[in-house]
């Protein structure tokens, strides 16, 4: 007989879980045991895909087929080529800049600083401040706002390009739920609280947008939360041309979970820029549009405020991103965006820029990426950023059913 060692002792995530939570900022260093928690709890608990289970996943995409979208017509302003360039430039820099987003969610702009250092370089897969929250998304991962953002697309691809609430509302619950299961998620990692609470609600499923209101007024008519505007943007894509319809289809996207004036206005802005970035406009005459459309959705006691975040002089630092209170206000993350899309900074810089600063940051990231995305095309995104998130295969099969879908790129055989 052999001789026999004693049995490995089995990990405990619970324990790094715990150790996690007490731990204070200098022993979240590298090296420091709080820091080997948090790899070894993340390596257990939000392991990243196998290649082959994730060229599967990647392989069941593809395989799908969906109704081919209305076609843009001739005169609608750039060639198709340059519109799918864009359209990816949206989907690749939303998700990009949310993985460098998530360095510095829900902490302080000081924290930031503390722990990285000033000028840190934030892309998708770098070292992260290790505790609970992070812990839970595989290494270079984007969170809940793009795969939110990835639900509306997937709800348009299955409906023709048209909104259908309810059928969003399924998607968004079996989501919340199980996460991305060909992706190996448990559940909807990141999820929000507003988006929480309507997902959760009876008959949501049924009658999404009165549970949405139901949930709204049980909270005084003030529940202005950034949960809707992450993931607006590609209300934008389908039949771009028309903006009416890419009005209505932010407002129905938004509604599904956040009934305030102030989410809904967030929401057709980002979208009718995006619409108006793919027709060819001007960034300076997409973000007028989107402002002037937003405009009509508001109440008469929010204009000033919606005036005061969209106005062309405000600053990152005005925006005070990292304010305990208003971290998740929506006027924040859509005044992010703007501030993006008004800038000459190249993506990395812009996002750099916004990200530093803390607060809400993977949903500020969110909005600035899919819209300076757009703007600039798939190229402005940092190709080492788009290579370092782990499923950028499945995104950009996305990618290709939405192009495949807008005709601008041949459908599969």
């Amino acid at each position: 007989m052999g001789a026999t060692g004693s049995a490995p002792t089995p990990y405990k995530p619970l324990d790094d879980l715990e150790l996690l939570a007490r731990c204070s900022g200098a022993s979240r260093r590298p090296g420091r045991p709080e820091a080997e928690a948090f790899l070894r709890f993340r390596a257990h608990e939000a392991p990243v895909l196998g290649a082959g289970a994730l060229q599967q996943a990647v392989e069941a995409v593809q395989a799908e087929r969906f109704t081919p979208w209305p076609i843009a017509p001739a005169d609608c302003g750039l060639p198709s080529a340059q519109v799918a360039d864009r359209v990816r430039g949206a989907l690749l820099g939303a998700a990009a800049a949310d993985a460098c987003g998530l360095a510095t969610e829900f902490l302080s702009r000081a924290k930031a600083e503390e722990f990285y250092g000033l000028g840190f370089d934030y892309r998708p897969g770098c070292a992260l401040y290790p505790d609970s929250h992070r812990a839970f998304f595989p290494q270079g991962d984007w969170t809940d706002d793009t795969d939110q953002l990835l639900l509306v697309l997937q709800s348009l691809l299955a409906c023709g390009g048209l909104p259908d609430q309810q059928d969003f509302a399924r998607r968004l619950k079996q989501w919340a739920r199980h996460g991305f299961q060909q992706l190996g998620d448990r559940c909807g990692s990141g999820l929000g609280k507003t988006v929480g609470k309507v997902v959760d609600a009876k008959g949501f499923e049924e009658a999404p947008v009165e549970c949405a209101e139901r949930i709204w007024r049980n909270n005084g008519c003030n529940l202005a939360a950034n949960g809707a505007v992450m993931r607006a943007a590609l209300c934008g894509v389908p039949m771009f041309w028309d903006l009416d319809c890419s009005e209505r289809a932010a407002v129905a996207f938004c509604q599904v979970t956040h009934f305030d004036t102030r989410c809904v206005a967030s929401c057709v802005c980002v979208s009718i820029a995006i619409s108006c970035l793919l027709s060819g406009w001007t960034c300076e005459k997409a973000v007028a549009e989107g402002v002037e459309r937003a405009a009509n959705h508001l109440d008469a006691e929010h204009m000033d405020d919606f005036k005061w975040y969209t106005s062309v002089d405000r600053t990152l630092d005005q925006l005070n991103l990292d304010e305990p209170h208003s971290i998740g206000y929506t006027f924040k993350a859509l005044a992010c965006g703007l501030h993006a899309l008004r800038s000459d900074a190249t993506f990395a810089e812009a996002i750099h820029e916004v990200v530093a600063r803390g607060g809400d940051a993977d949903t500020n990231a969110v909005v600035c990426g899919a819209l300076l995305g757009c703007a600039r095309g798939a190229g402005a995104v940092p190709a080492a950023w788009v290579d370092a998130m782990p499923y950028k295969g499945w995104l950009e099969a996305w990618a290709t059913q939405a192009l495949h879908a807008s005709g601008c790129a041949n459908p599969p055989a």
